[in-house]
């Protein structure tokens, strides 16, 4: 054990005890040496959990606790240190990595706490160590993805994080970090392919991807065209690579990608013909509903035009005495000429304030619907809606030949109650 009196040395500002056979807790010693730089009891037998005091060391810049016996959680008052090495390695540390000691503007360079039985994720605010030069978690228990932040740290030269329990996709990001020289993810269970950009990384010299569930072609160029550079076995859906690494061609999983490149072009061009037929389909139904409302009628009630209030005024100089040709029982019918088609209608426009006035416009459309005359074609259209000073109005326009006898029409039209018939509403409007 250390002896205690060793804390009477305040003014110490290195503490090399590494390498011997020193045991045991650390003691309230520790605590006084507030000026220290260094600190190295690596490769002892020392015990029990790191002292939290550690972290009250300013001045401290290097922290070497590597192979020992230690246990319990890593001190998060370790992120208040401006270190740049801090190796726990070959401990029995337990618990999550602490977030606090991945600060922002950390100079860290060689952050080392592998072998350990450290659990959960990687934080993703390791990010922040954008110092950083080595960065070893292997042999931990660590869960979920390799941080995408990781491709903040660009002078990263070796990640290794090989032997946990890590998931989901190998990073993008890492291709981005041109100072790699060494990658081993080996013995997780990640997924996906392998990054292309990885072969760009000029610098890579090692790179252990084995033991995982990687799918995919292997890139040919960069460390991959060195066999003896990169170690991939154990990912059974890998595949092509150059020859020494003595994997399966990628024959047949090139026909099923091939196969479902063609299966989805195959299904853009049936959607495309479908949106064009639909919409050749859309553009002639509206070509055909926007034909000229004044068209020859096959049939009341099927189709008719469609007459404003405002086109009937503009016919009859706004319902002028002058072009009043007849006044009856429920309405008057004046002249008129509907400007658009340039033709002659009479029109007649029932008395809202007579009673029975809605029967006498219903029946009178049923009737007209069929009736035959040799003065009077059929029926153009019916108009029901609200006048400028928003009143209701209701009409009924005709067709006549412009040579025949109107008198005649008028007296029977104007003044006499068709009988109503059923079968029509006053859905028919302007």
């Amino acid at each position: 054990m250390v002896p205690k009196s060793i804390g009477n040395l305040t003014s110490l500002n290195g503490l090399l005890l590494g390498q011997n056979y020193l045991g045991g807790p650390i003691g309230a010693w520790i605590g006084k040496f507030k000026n220290l730089g260094t600190l190295s009891l690596s490769e002892n037998y020392f015990s029990g959990p790191i002292p939290s005091s550690i972290g009250s060391f300013t001045q401290l810049t290097e922290l070497y606790l590597q192979c020992n016996k230690f246990e319990g959680l890593i001190p998060p008052s370790l992120g208040n240190l401006r270190l740049l090495v801090l190796d726990l390695s070959y401990n029995n540390l337990q618990g999550t990595i602490p977030n606090e000691i991945f600060p922002p503007m950390s100079p860290v360079t060689n952050c080392v706490l592998s072998n350990n039985n450290l659990e959960g994720l990687i934080p993703p605010e390791v990010g922040n160590l954008r110092q950083l030069l080595e960065l070893h978690l292997s042999s931990n228990k660590l869960t979920g993805e390799v941080p995408d932040s990781l491709g903040h740290c660009q002078e990263l030269q070796e990640i290794k994080i090989d032997q946990n329990l890590l998931t989901g996709n190998i990073p993008m990001s890492l291709g981005n970090m041109k100072s790699l020289t060494m990658i081993n993810l080996s013995h997780n269970n990640l997924l996906g392919v392998i990054p292309t950009p990885l072969a760009d990384l000029q610098f890579l010299t090692g790179l252990d991807l084995s033991y995982n569930n990687l799918k995919g072609e292997i890139p040919i160029n960069g460390v991959f065209a060195n066999a003896t550079a990169v170690s991939l076995n154990n990912n059974w859906g890998l595949c092509g690579g150059v020859k020494d690494l003595h994997m399966p061609a990628c024959s047949a999983v090139s026909w099923r990608i091939k196969w479902k490149v063609y299966l989805t072009i195959l299904l853009i061009m049936v959607f495309g013909f479908m949106s064009c037929a639909m919409s050749i389909y859309v553009i002639l139904l509206v070509k055909k509903k926007s034909r000229s409302p004044y068209s020859k009628l096959l049939s009341f009630g099927k189709k008719f035009p469609r007459v404003s209030y405002k086109d009937l005024a503009q016919a009859t100089g706004n319902f002028l005495e002058s072009n009043l040709i007849g006044r009856g029982s429920y309405g008057s019918v004046y002249r008129g000429k509907l400007t658009q088609a340039k033709m002659q209608v009479a029109i007649k426009v029932f008395d809202l304030d007579m009673r029975f006035e809605y029967s006498s416009f219903v029946s009178e459309c049923e009737a007209l619907r069929i009736v035959r005359h040799r003065n009077l074609l059929p029926i153009l259209t019916a108009c029901s809606t609200i006048d400028n000073r928003g009143n209701d109005f209701k009409a009924l326009i005709y067709e006549f030949m412009p040579n025949g006898n109107l008198d005649t029409w008028l007296h029977q039209k104007a003044g006499h109650v068709v009988p109503k018939l059923s079968g029509l509403t006053n859905k028919h409007s302007c």
